[in-house]
């Protein structure tokens, strides 16, 4: 049963990885200035973002291929940044569009990304 459990929540946040990163891979942009809102400097936000959109991608593609240790150390790795995020934009009272799955997410970074962390973790 608790096999089941972990096998399903994987495949979730597999495709859930899988979505966000196919979202913000269509336009980085602005994930890149949701980037720059929460202090990184312009010549390192749009490499960053296309470094955790290939994340976001490579871990699926590690679970698939068969390297689910490689999948689970990215996925907690996100995990750790989005918590990070939302964690920074509280503290420092900014109000950032996360962006988790491109321009079209409404949602603001904050509580909600740390929320998520057992996810990522258990994931």
């Amino acid at each position: 049963m608790v096999t089941t459990l972990l096998a399903a929540l994987a495949v979730a946040t597999c495709a859930t990885l899988g979505w966000s990163g196919l979202a913000k891979g269509q336009n980085a942009r602005p994930f890149a200035v949701s980037l720059r809102e929460i202090g990184l400097s312009r010549p390192l936000a749009m490499p960053v973002a296309g470094l955790v959109i290939a994340c976001e991608m490579a871990a699926p593609a590690s679970v698939i291929g068969g390297s689910n240790r490689a999948g689970a150390v990215l996925v907690v790795v996100l995990g750790v940044c989005f918590a990070t995020a939302g964690v920074w934009a509280v503290a420092r009272r900014l109000k950032v569009a996360c962006r988790c799955f491109g321009f079209r997410s409404l949602r603001h970074l904050g509580w909600h990304q740390v929320a998520l962390l057992p996810w990522w973790v258990l994931g």
